[in-house]
């Protein structure tokens, strides 16, 4: 597992692409990875739901990524819509 971040610049055609509502300007990007095998292609559009897993049962909850979403989400909620000073 690795983790990396970098300062960015975000222009107007990326932020109305993200669908996130955001403005343009600095913002820390924080990219996240390991070397497993990916994700299912027909598993992509349920991947931040609630309890989806691809474990067996006991074998996890599915909250990992719902967890990170919401945690994002509500960040972006309390800090608003201004990019980083």
């Amino acid at each position: 597992m690795w983790l990396d971040t970098r300062n960015i610049t975000l222009d107007q055609a990326t932020c109305d692409a993200t669908g996130f509502g955001i403005q343009p300007g600095q913002y820390l990007e924080i990219n996240i990875g390991d070397t497993g095998c990916g994700i299912a292609q027909g598993n992509l559009e349920k991947i931040f739901d609630p309890f989806f897993t691809t474990k067996g049962q006991g074998k996890g909850t599915g909250l990992g990524l719902a967890a990170v979403y919401s945690i994002i989400q509500d960040h972006h909620k309390i800090r608003g819509q201004a990019p980083c000073a």
